[in-house]
């Protein structure tokens, strides 16, 4: 995967790549201070949404050597954001308890009993820039019936949540289904260009660039959840250990 990223950097002309480095630049204090957001701010999935929001900015820089994209651009930035903020408060409630015991931060700690509302509207806001983007990109009505599966399938998602007990396996199936749903968003794009006779055109481009990144990055992410669930298995009841008060102990003196 490696070989193949430099693969491509190096095949995009030399003002689109020049653009795509400084945007990689300016997304490494993001990427940095994200392992240690849990320890000093409240909602730390915050920063992830904008590390990924990177994911839409350089693609369409590659493709279109700016980043003068109008409402299309900043509509899917946005989708980027809160739809990342969204799922990734799902992986935030399975951690909850821990993450108190612990001593760490997270929106699901900090929402409280707002967390699955938060969810819901973030996933909605998601669906609305997603079709002000494909409006203003024109993507035509062969967009919009996997648009509309997608939308509801998210709010279903949400519903779900309440009727699932909490935990790494309930927010596991969250992630999948949600790139089981992004993934028809894709198709559903990619289709309006194969239409027009294989011609990809520069919105296309981008959402494949983006997209692939993203799902790349979602698998990523839900292999660390299972590494970080063996962790807590090992961490937790010792620091629970710790915190519990001896019992039947006589008082030193007397």
């Amino acid at each position: 995967m490696l070989f193949f990223s430099l693969f491509i950097v190096l095949a995009i002309p030399t003002e689109s790549r020049n653009l795509c480095l400084l945007l990689a630049t300016l997304s490494l204090p993001f990427i940095l201070l994200y392992p240690s957001a849990k320890r000093w701010f409240k909602y730390p999935q915050l920063i992830l949404s904008i590390c990924w929001g990177f994911s839409v900015l350089i693609p369409w820089a590659a493709s279109e050597s700016s980043l003068d994209g109008g409402g299309t651009l900043l509509f899917c930035w946005l989708a980027t954001i809160f739809w990342t903020f969204g799922f990734d408060t799902v992986y935030a409630m399975a951690d909850e308890i821990d993450d108190k015991v612990i001593g760490l931060n997270s929106s699901a700690i900090s929402l409280g009993k707002k967390s699955i509302q938060t969810v819901s509207f973030c996933y909605f806001l998601t669906c609305l820039f997603l079709a002000l983007a494909a409006f203003k990109a024109n993507l035509g009505l062969i967009y919009w019936p996997f648009w509309l599966v997608s939308t509801l399938g998210m709010q279903r998602e949400v519903i779900l949540l309440n009727l699932r007990s909490q935990g790494i396996k309930t927010s596991g199936l969250h992630f999948s289904n949600q790139v089981r749903l992004g993934s028809l968003l894709l198709f559903g794009m990619c289709w309006h260009s194969w239409k027009q006779w294989f011609r990809v055109d520069e919105t296309a481009v981008f959402v494949l660039g983006g997209s692939f990144h993203s799902v790349f990055w979602v698998y990523v992410s839900y292999k660390n959840i299972q590494a970080n669930e063996k962790l807590i298995k090992l961490e937790v009841p010792r620091l629970r250990q710790k915190e519990r008060p001896s019992v039947g102990r006589a008082p030193a003196g007397g």
